[in-house]
């Protein structure tokens, strides 16, 4: 797919790789899922029981690096310079020497007498060589005796020597897994100390999304008009807050042409439809011609269900009315709060209001892993009560996805400046008095939104 489209950039060549993806057969399917799970097991099996003993010695390490690093460049720098001094290899003084040979006993004897006489290193090397090669055996035997005497005592003193080296390195080795030992111990306190962390975090997130979940239940059930699911032929199959005058009965198992006859039912159908076929969540605004109420406007947003096999095999549909939105401006709008954001339809509310409101909003990407997020959250409180024209809107990336794909902020925080639903400026980063600055200029000339 990459190379028949070369040009496509990471949300095209995710779209087109989801819809081909949808198109092959199960059996076309059947080779990329066992190279992946093949795949898989082979990564547990590395990952296995050394996975956490890795983790912990990894956190350890990091921890001496912080303590350490000025200490182990001290040491580098020292390192250098001494080598630059002395680039020859060391040897070990306590080391016994070898012993000579017979002939450089002999050799030794003579260069005395030889040097008395003047001469100099090569020519004595020359003679005692000269001099050996004419000995006999019988001359030779007190050199070599005295020799053999000297290569004994060497063999004794080596064999000492080797116990000792040995005994050194035992111990070396010893205090080495005494000192491995003590680390994995402190590593594993650091990982349960992580782990402890993350078992809060967690806990305290999940708290949040209860309360989230349980404020957007009474959300829906204040905004949502309708919440529907249709599958692949586009009947309903499940349905929530439908049409009073109609029942369950009339309703499930049908289409939208099949139920409604007015103005705007088949565009909505024609929608769903779309977002069937492409695989890909959508929102739009559409107007119904009503025979009881006249023209109601209604905000739709469409995500398409996939099954296990990721087929897709229907659609999720909402709609709100937007009609008499601006009327609820007051309502709809916190004025000096930070407002949270969970979906399309919400967003799209707060943004309308805001623009019969005020005319000026903040729309503000965040998340919970982000830690630079979590240090600036009072800053933009404060700022959010300083600027009380000024409606902030915050996003958390994983429990917003759509909103952060139709944005694609590419930096934890990020800052975006809209007015009449067009992006007129953005920031992103953490510098608070370049963020005061634009939100100083943007507070006069329009819109801006956070994210």
């Amino acid at each position: 797919m990459k190379k028949a489209n070369p040009e496509a950039g990471f949300k095209e060549m995710s779209n087109l790789l989801a819809t081909k993806w949808k198109t092959i057969t199960a059996e076309e399917k059947k080779p990329y899922e066992e190279k992946y799970q093949t795949e898989k097991e082979a990564y547990l099996k590395i990952v296995g029981h050394e996975k956490r003993e890795h983790e912990a010695m990894r956190l350890l390490e990091d921890e001496h690096k912080k303590k350490t690093a000025m200490e182990l460049l001290d040491q580098y720098l020292q390192f250098i310079q001494e080598a630059e001094k002395d680039t020859k290899k060391s040897k070990d003084p306590l080391k016994p020497k070898q012993p000579m040979s017979a002939y450089f006993v002999f050799s030794n004897e003579r260069r005395a007498a030889l040097a008395g006489e003047t001469k100099n290193v090569l020519e004595i090397a020359k003679i005692t060589g000269e001099e050996w090669k004419n000995m006999t055996d019988k001359q030779k035997a007190p050199y070599e005796k005295i020799a053999l005497r000297n290569k004994e005592k060497y063999m004794k003193e080596m064999e000492v020597y080797k116990q000792k080296i040995a005994e050194e390195s035992a111990s070396l080795k010893k205090e080495e897994e005494e000192f491995m030992k003590l680390q994995k111990q402190q590593a594993i306190k650091l990982l349960k100390k992580k782990e402890k962390t993350e078992t809060l975090i967690k806990k305290t997130k999940e708290d949040r999304q209860k309360q989230k979940k349980e404020k957007g239940e009474k959300i829906v059930d204040e905004q949502t008009k309708e919440a529907s699911i249709v599958d692949k032929e586009l009947r309903y199959r499940f349905i929530v807050n439908h049409f009073p005058s109609f029942g369950e009965q009339d309703i499930i198992g049908k289409t939208d042409v099949e139920i409604f006859s007015c103005a705007g039912v088949k565009e909505s159908q024609d929608f769903k439809r779309e977002v069937l076929e492409r695989g890909l969540p959508a929102k739009r605004e559409i107007t119904f011609e009503t025979e009881l109420f006249g023209s109601k406007t209604f905000l739709i947003y469409v995500e398409p269900v996939f099954s296990k096999t990721g087929e897709t095999i229907g659609v999720f549909y909402m709609g709100m009315e937007v009609t008499d939105q601006e009327s609820e401006s007051a309502s709809v709008l916190e004025d000096g709060q930070v407002i949270e954001i969970r979906s399309f339809i919400e967003l799209k509310v707060k943004l309308r209001a805001t623009e019969k409101a005020s005319g000026l909003a903040v729309l503000y990407f965040t998340a919970t892993w982000c830690g630079p997020c979590r240090y600036i959250g009072q800053v933009i409180s404060g700022f959010a009560k300083k600027y009380p024209k000024v409606v902030f809107l915050k996003m958390d990336i994983d429990e917003a996805p759509f909103v952060a794909a139709e944005y694609k902020p590419t930096l934890l925080p990020s800052f975006f400046f809209v007015r009449n639903g067009r992006e007129i400026d953005n920031y992103l980063g953490v510098d608070m008095d370049l963020l005061q600055a634009k939100l100083a200029q943007n507070e006069r000339i329009g819109m801006c939104v956070f994210i």
